[in-house]
């Protein structure tokens, strides 16, 4: 240990030696780096999933009027006593208890009957 300001100048200067190779090699490096795939949007995407087993294959019975929902049997047996029996007729932007059920029609009937508006 004749001279201890060598040992500490070689260290410094392997030191910025090493600095400027990592700086220089991130440089080039960032150039052709492509971002990580998104694991996320990978997941999300929707793919069309082959139909192979039996199950997955739909019959006439499937495609059938037996599931519209027109003909689906009421969920219960005290939607017979509601008005209108439990179901949505059409809109009403205004639904209040003085609303004759007359203006709930669906939407281009309705439509044309208050449009255009009335000046007040």
């Amino acid at each position: 240990m004749k001279n201890p300001w060598g040992l500490m100048v070689g260290l410094v200067l392997g030191f910025l030696l090493a600095l400027v190779s990592v700086e220089v090699y991130s440089r080039q490096e960032g150039k052709k780096r492509k971002p990580p795939p998104d694991a996320v949007a990978e997941a999300q995407a929707p793919r069309e999933a082959p139909a192979d087993r039996t199950e997955q294959k739909k019959s006439d019975h499937d495609s059938s009027d037996v599931f519209a929902p027109t003909n689906a049997p009421p969920s219960s047996t005290a939607l017979e006593g509601q008005p209108e029996k439990g179901q949505i007729t059409g809109f009403d932007f205004r639904p209040t208890r003085s609303t004759p059920r007359s203006r709930c029609r669906p939407w281009p009937r309705s439509c044309a009957r208050t449009w255009p508006p009335s000046p007040r």
